[in-house]
C-alpha cells in the first residue's frame, strides 16, 4: 500500500488528449494530439491503469501480459493498491506506456498494441521526431535512429500497417525534424545537409516513388524543426536566420512551386527558435523560446496574421513567463505545453488552455496539473 498517495492522473470531460509525451528532462511537454470525448493526462511518479487481473504480472520492463504497458526499464514499483479493475502504483519510473523502445503504434481506443503488429522487431534505436501517415495505413518516421530492429535504416523510414518498414532508402546524412506530405511528395525538415548526394541543406522535397529529391531547395542555415503546409505555401519553423534566399529569422513562409529563392514576403522575425506551429484559418499560432515576433514583445507563444507581412502579432498575448514547446487546438481552445509556470494570467505549470477568443488574461480555470 502507499501512504498518502499523489494520484497524478486527471481525466477531463469533453476532451481527450490521444498522444501526450513528457520529457522527465527538464520537465519539457513535448507533444499534444487532441481528439474525441475525453483528455487524460498521466505525469509524475503514480500512475493507474486498467489491468486483467486473470493474468500474471511481471517484473518492471517487461510487458503485462493483457495490459501490453510496462515501466521504465530497470525502475522500482514501490507500492501498489487496487480498486475495482484498476490498479494504482507508484515508485522511481518515469515512464507507463507500451512495452517498445521508441516507437510503436497503439490502438487509440484499447491502449494496445493492434493483432499481428510487428513494429517490436523493427523498433528504432533512437529518438523519433516526427510520424506522420502515409495515407495508405502505414507511416512516415522522422528522427535521430539509424536502425529499425537489426536493419540498418537511418534517420527517414515508411512503415507499413503491420509495423514493418518499405524497402524504401532515402540517403540522408543526418535528423529529420518535421514533415508533411502532399501528394506523392515528402516535405522534410531537420538537420541534415544532402539526400542522394544532392546537397539540401536542412530541408527538401523528396519524391516518395523514387525516393529522390525534387529541385525544391530552400537552403536553410540552420535547423527546420516544425512545418506546417497551407495550399502551396509551406510555413517553417526553428533556428535558421536564412532560409529561400532571404534573411528569415527562425520562422518563414515558402512557397513550394518555385524551387529556389521562395521564401515569400511574410516575415515575423522571432528572436529565438520556434518549436510549433498551428494554423487556424489565417492565424498562426507559434511556440517556442522566443520573447519578441511579429514586431511585438511576445514570449513562448504569439499569434501572427499570415495576411500582413511585417508587425504581424495579433493582439493575443498570453504572456507565459517560460518557453512552450507544443500547442494543439479544440474549437476555440488552445493547449499549450512547456516549461512555464505562468501563462494567460494564471500560475499553471507546463499545461493550460487557452481561450483563443479573449486578448489577454485568456487561461480557463482548466489546470490539469495543478496539483
Amino acid at each position: 500500500m502507499c501512504s498518502n498517495p499523489r494520484i497524478l492522473m486527471q481525466q477531463i470531460r469533453f476532451k481527450r488528449l490521444i498522444s501526450l509525451n513528457v520529457e522527465t528532462d527538464g520537465g519539457k511537454m513535448k507533444k499534444i494530439i487532441l481528439d474525441g470525448i475525453f483528455l487524460v493526462v498521466l505525469i509524475g511518479l503514480l500512475f493507474s491503469c486498467n489491468m486483467d487481473f486473470g493474468t500474471r504480472t511481471r517484473a518492471p520492463g517487461k510487458v503485462i501480459s493483457g495490459a501490453l504497458w510496462t515501466v521504465t526499464r530497470g525502475a522500482g514499483v514501490y507500492c501498489m493498491a487496487k480498486s475495482g479493475n484498476t490498479l494504482y502504483f507508484g515508485g522511481q519510473f518515469g515512464y507507463v506506456g507500451p512495452s517498445a523502445t521508441y516507437g510503436i503504434s497503439v490502438d487509440r481506443n484499447t491502449g494496445r498494441i493492434p493483432a499481428g503488429y510487428m513494429n517490436l522487431d523493427y523498433s528504432p534505436n533512437y529518438h523519433l521526431f516526427s510520424v506522420i501517415p502515409d495515407g495508405t495505413g502505414g507511416w512516415f518516421i522522422g528522427g535521430g535512429f539509424t536502425r529499425l530492429g537489426s536493419t540498418q535504416h537511418a534517420w527517414l523510414a515508411r512503415i507499413h500497417a503491420d509495423g514493418t518498414p518499405y524497402d524504401w532508402y532515402p540517403d540522408l546524412d543526418a535528423p529529420v525534424w518535421s514533415m508533411v506530405l502532399s501528394g506523392n511528395t515528402l516535405y522534410v525538415g531537420g538537420e541534415f545537409y544532402t539526400i542522394n548526394g544532392q546537397t539540401r541543406n536542412r530541408i527538401a522535397a523528396i519524391d516518395v516513388p523514387s525516393g529522390n529529391p525534387t529541385d525544391w531547395n530552400p537552403n536553410a542555415n540552420d535547423l527546420v524543426e516544425e512545418m506546417v503546409l497551407s495550399g502551396n505555401i509551406l510555413y517553417v519553423g526553428g533556428m535558421f536566420t536564412s532560409i529561400g534566399g532571404q534573411t528569415r529569422n527562425m520562422l518563414a513562409s515558402l512557397s513550394i512551386t518555385a524551387n529556389t529563392n521562395n521564401a515569400t514576403a511574410w516575415n515575423p522575425s522571432a528572436n529565438g527558435r520556434v518549436k510549433s506551429l498551428l494554423l487556424n484559418g489565417t492565424t498562426m499560432y507559434a511556440a517556442g523560446e522566443f520573447t519578441s515576433i511579429g514586431g511585438a514583445s511576445r514570449t513562448g507563444i504569439a499569434a501572427l496574421d499570415t495576411a500582413k507581412n511585417t508587425a504581424n502579432a495579433t493582439l493575443w498575448n498570453p504572456a507565459s513567463n517560460g518557453a512552450v514547446e507544443t500547442i494543439a487546438m479544440a474549437g476555440t481552445m488552445l493547449y499549450a505545453g512547456g516549461s512555464y509556470t505562468s501563462i494567460g494570467g494564471a500560475t499553471r505549470n507546463g499545461f493550460a488552455e487557452l481561450d483563443t477568443t479573449v486578448n489577454a488574461n485568456m487561461a480557463t480555470a482548466w489546470d490539469p496539473l495543478g496539483i
